[in-house]
């Protein structure tokens, strides 16, 4: 019985946590779990029109409660295997666990405790985070996130940049407006809305420069905006060229056969697999003490 157990919680894990693609019991479970969250959406959205008919009210009273359900027993498993891998405390609190908590929290809330419609709404609004969900399952987001992972460093000093710029540009067109009879900027911070909406070219008009100076200072806060808003963009396109490239050479046979985003399903094998040896290890380490002990007794 607790080597069936042990064989149900192996199958779990690897079905849920290392999600192995070549799997077919994977793709088929990711598939479902996929169809399930786009299903979802298009509930919270359908909400929202008055108009609907009543055939859709039918379908999205009985479709919610079943996909939450389905939704809380994937946590709940996961949350069982979870000492396999990161130990179950560290799952509950990270990023991915939390948003497959919020995402079934609001269908209890409502369900549970009286709430006004506002929070109603608001609650049904925030099934939406089920779409975050969604990394889990496809390859594509996968690609995003190991891009982003491989040009964190220059992002974020790219916005940096961009974050040094709205506050000089605020500051400077807060100097320049003083005196003027329309004057929207009261302090040096009270621009940053402006200069985003100007270095990123939007240009709503609800904040315009009446001064020669702070019109001066409005165009070359745009000219600037164009190349440093480039910057990120050419930083991610390269990522993806770079994956591409790397992509290409594992088909070709020219460098490593492997998919970039297969490592971190790999290592999580390589771990499983790891410390189910150590596990045998230590049953027979155990059966040969128990065997030594009685072989010494009966001399």
């Amino acid at each position: 019985m607790s080597n069936m157990w042990s064989q149900a919680k192996d199958n779990v894990f690897n079905l849920l946590v290392i999600g192995d693609k070549r799997n077919r019991a994977v793709r088929i479970t990711d598939n479902i779990l996929i169809v399930l969250i786009v299903v979802s959406t298009v509930i919270v959205i359908g909400d929202t029109f008055n108009s609907a008919p009543p055939q859709y009210r039918t379908f999205s009273t009985v479709a919610e409660p079943v996909i939450t359900i389905t939704f809380t027993v994937e946590y709940i498993l996961r949350l069982w295997v979870a000492n396999k891998d990161k130990g179950r405390l560290r799952f509950v609190f990270s990023p991915m666990a939390i948003v497959d908590l919020v995402a079934i929290l609001p269908f209890y809330i409502g369900l549970i405790f009286p709430v006004s419609i506002t929070a109603l709404r608001v609650l049904r609004v925030l099934r939406l985070v089920r779409l975050l969900r969604i990394g889990r399952y496809t390859k594509a987001l996968d690609v995003v996130t190991y891009v982003l992972k491989r040009k964190v460093g220059q992002l974020v000093a790219s916005f940096a940049v961009i974050g040094l710029l709205l506050i000089v540009a605020s500051t400077l067109m807060y100097v320049a407006e003083q005196g003027s009879l329309k004057d929207p900027f009261t302090n040096a911070l009270s621009g940053l809305y402006w200069a985003m909406i100007t270095i990123t070219t939007v240009g709503y008009g609800d904040f315009v420069p009446v001064t020669i100076a702070g019109r001066i200072i409005a165009v070359f806060v745009a000219l600037l905006g164009v190349g440093l808003v480039a910057v990120p963009t050419g930083i991610i396109s390269s990522g993806f060229t770079e994956y591409a490239t790397q992509s290409e050479r594992g088909k070709t046979g020219r460098g490593s056969s492997r998919h970039p985003t297969s490592f971190a399903t790999d290592d999580r094998i390589a771990r499983l697999t790891l410390s189910s040896r150590a596990r045998a290890r230590v049953i027979s380490r155990r059966q040969q003490a128990k065997f030594g002990t009685k072989a010494s007794g009966a001399s």
